[in-house]
């Protein structure tokens, strides 16, 4: 047997080990859209499956397997090869599969000194739109950026509107602010910032390169700090309204009795 025939072998167990690792992972994240095992010796593992037919006929620049596989390695070129084998989060950049823009976290797998392949995991943009929806209720935006100043996501605009563009902080933010956005993705987050007629809070994301921005415009900052005044003080009014009504209804109660 040829030595390439015992690279194979090992990297065929490794991916028939992974497997199942890889579709918990994926069957109980609400992130995680794609988990795979790519070995350099051109053999996979995926979930949710995916037919290397579709793969050659779809994503292949050359109608082979693989130029799928370059294809799929081109947006981490250079990344996954490095000698401290550290994890890394990918640019964004339009799946191949009909998924959208996403992103991929990836982690470089050796057998000793030789280059196994990577343990991924994709992170559609729909996801990052969704997770921000649930700041829902404040005033202003809130976006999530790269570290290239790329936006990620931006709960004023609506996903499906995002598909297919890769805009840049710079242009989603106000004129007057647009020249400050390297200095807003540094995200320091120990204060907001004033900028004009805007107050920012940026603050950067430890597990991954991003940041995350809160922009509010201070007219919306005001009228949102004054709704809550008025609901602090009318709220204690209505408790003792209710006191003073189950009070009343108590006293004619018993003297009825």
């Amino acid at each position: 047997p040829r030595e390439d025939d015992g690279v194979f072998m090992r990297d065929l167990s490794v991916a028939a080990s992974l497997l199942p690792l890889l579709k918990v992972s994926c069957d109980t994240s609400e992130t995680m859209k794609n988990c795979y095992f790519f070995a350099n010796s051109l053999l996979s593992a995926n979930y949710p499956s995916v037919d290397p037919r579709m793969l050659v006929e779809h994503v292949s620049t050359d109608g082979t397997l693989k130029g799928a596989f370059d294809v799929f390695y081109r947006p981490q070129e250079g990344r996954y090869l490095n000698r401290s084998r550290d994890s890394y989060w990918t640019d964004v950049y339009l799946d191949r599969t009909g998924l959208g823009l996403m992103v991929t976290h990836a982690t470089p797998l050796y057998d000793g000194e030789r280059f196994v392949g990577i343990i991924a995991v994709d992170v559609t943009l729909g996801y990052l739109e969704h997770f921000l929806s649930g700041f829902g209720g404040l005033p202003g935006r809130v976006l999530i950026t790269s570290d290239r100043g790329r936006v990620l996501a931006d709960s004023a605009v609506q996903p499906d509107a995002a598909v297919g563009e890769m805009a840049m902080l710079g242009d989603r933010l106000p004129p007057p602010l647009r020249v400050e956005w390297r200095e807003i993705i540094r995200g320091k987050g120990d204060e907001f910032l004033r900028l004009g007629d805007h107050h920012v809070y940026s603050r950067t994301i430890e597990a991954a390169p991003w940041t995350m921005v809160y922009l509010v415009d201070n007219g919306d900052l005001s009228g949102f700090l004054f709704l809550n005044r008025v609901a602090l003080a009318v709220g204690p009014v209505h408790l003792m309204s209710l006191f003073l009504l189950i009070s009343f209804f108590f006293f004619f109660f018993f003297q009825a009795e």
